[in-house]
């Protein structure tokens, strides 16, 4: 029998972490939209926003650390930070059209977007740039699924033991 950290049971557990951070990513993003058009919204998707920033301060290296998550959330930002990042690479030309060129200014625009999420929207940013922080959540969001989706299936005991037989 499998100790509680070992083998298919965390796999499942890891994914069922990374499949929550992907819904409350896709649904941030959404919200974000709605803010950039000067929509209102209700405190489930403020806890949302929260939720969401302080995921993201923990898959940020920047910002690695300096946040109160537990153990347990730091595992899955771990596990998402390749994809943060991907998804950052992704949308590259889209922050240089809309003047992040260089570190200092990306630093900034993801400082405004972690402040705009931990406030639950109540911090001000304008729209063009909560809609590109919007679209950032979307792509890291689907890379997360993409990878969920790619991933072996755990081996089933039946086929172990046929293995193991062999």
């Amino acid at each position: 029998m499998e100790g509680p950290n070992q083998g298919p049971m965390k796999d499942l557990i890891e994914s069922s972490r990374l499949f929550e951070a992907s819904s409350r990513m896709q649904t941030a993003a959404n919200t974000l939209r709605l803010l950039a058009n000067r929509i209102s919204i209700d405190d489930a998707l403020r806890h949302n926003l929260e939720w969401v920033g302080h995921f993201l301060e923990e898959v940020d290296l920047a910002s690695f650390g300096r946040s109160d998550i537990s153990a347990d959330f730091a595992v899955s930002a771990t596990e998402a930070r390749p994809f943060f990042y991907e998804a950052l690479a992704n949308i590259d030309n889209l922050l240089k059209a809309s003047g992040i060129e260089n570190e200092p200014e990306l630093h900034g625009f993801l400082t405004d977007t972690f402040s705009v999420l931990i406030s639950g929207g109540g911090n001000a940013v304008n729209a063009a740039k909560l809609s590109l922080a919007a679209l950032l959540l979307e792509r890291f969001a689907t890379a997360i699924l993409m990878r969920l989706n790619t991933m072996p299936p755990p081996p089933s005991r039946a086929s172990v033991a046929l293995e193991m037989a062999i």
